[in-house]
Parts: structure tokens; C-alpha cells; sequence
């Protein structure tokens, strides 16, 4: 699967059996003795990338000596690079959306502790905390939904945190909307 994930990604499902066992230094012969068919491996290939035990192992792993946005922005990135990851993958393979229901939802638990173990912190339960930040995490970064500027990690956290409206003025202290000279 290792060998096979960069050739997929380069040459999408036209990418030979030959192609994957020369990549991984095994005889084609081999490989059918891992899996029956090209397909099986290609899903398989695809299960691995969908598999959310190594994202929730370093999830888990992230220092707990951080500053408690640090430890956020690290899993955020960590939620970034396998959203891009994943979507890569599926773009190239041509793969279109499981029906909803088919998948069931991935919750990671390790965010849910981070938020845990900060709760006097958060308005709201750490597991509503983990699942807002992460769906706004995958939005950010789906490349079609996206803005045109993706943010980072860091911007990510940042907004979910402070959010937009800027509290050092009231709702009331900004001018009527017809006015347009001063910015609000």
C-alpha cells in the first residue's frame, strides 16, 4: 500500500500492478499473493488513507506541556494534512462521495481530551468543542469550499477561539450602516 499510494497519486487508477510491485521492490506474482486484484488493493489503499487510528494516535501524542492554543494549532495541522491527504487521493482515484451512512462518523477521541482537559476554558461540552473545531478545520481546508485564501493552522484556531467580532467595541459603537466613511 505504501508503495502504491504515490503512483495512485501520480497516475490515478491507470497506474499498473507492475508499476506498484517494481515500487515495491516485489515480483507482480507477489503482490497477487497480498491481495486477489488490482481493485482490492486500490480500496485498500483508499481504507488506510480513511483510517483514523494513526491521525488519533498523533493527536494523542501532542506534548501536553504546550500552551493550550499551541496544543490546538498542532492537532489542527495534523486534521490538515490528512483532509488534503485523503482529498488527493480520492481526486486522483476518481472516486466519488459514500452515500451518507455508509461511513460511520470518525470522532477523534484525543481532541475531545485536549478540550477535556481545558474545560473550564470552553463554553461549551469538549466533545461539541472537537467536533465544531474539526468540521471547521475540514472546511477550511477542502479545496472547494475553502476561501480563496486557505488558512493555517494557526489562523484556523485563532478564529475558532476569538471568532470575528472584535470585543473591544460594542455592537452600538459602529455607525449606522448607511454610513460608509468609517469602517466597523
Amino acid at each position: 500500500m505504501r508503495a502504491a499510494r504515490p503512483l495512485l497519486l501520480r497516475d490515478g487508477t491507470a497506474v499498473t500492478t507492475k508499476q506498484i510491485s517494481d515500487a515495491a521492490g516485489i515480483a507482480e506474482g507477489t503482490l497477487f499473493r497480498a491481495v486477489p486484484d488490482k481493485e482490492s488493493l486500490l480500496r485498500a489503499v483508499l481504507d488506510d488513507a480513511f483510517d483514523p487510528a494513526p491521525v488519533e494516535a498523533a493527536i494523542a501524542a501532542i506534548d501536553p506541556s504546550l500552551a493550550f492554543e499551541a496544543r490546538l494549532v498542532a492537532a489542527v495541522g495534523i486534521l490538515q494534512r490528512r483532509a488534503q491527504d485523503i482529498w488527493a487521493l480520492v481526486t486522483a482515484m476518481g472516486v466519488k462521495p459514500a452515500p451518507p451512512g455508509t461511513r460511520g462518523p470518525i470522532q477523534f477521541e484525543a481532541l475531545g481530551e485536549l478540550f477535556a482537559a481545558e474545560a473550564d476554558r470552553v463554553t461549551c461540552s469538549p466533545r461539541f468543542a472537537a467536533d465544531a473545531l474539526r468540521a471547521l478545520t475540514l472546511a477550511m481546508t477542502h479545496p472547494l469550499v475553502a476561501p480563496s485564501e486557505r488558512p493555517d493552522a494557526q489562523a484556523i484556531v485563532s478564529f475558532f477561539l476569538d471568532g470575528v467580532r472584535n470585543r473591544a467595541r460594542s455592537p452600538r459603537s459602529c455607525p449606522a450602516p448607511s454610513d460608509e466613511s468609517v469602517p466597523c
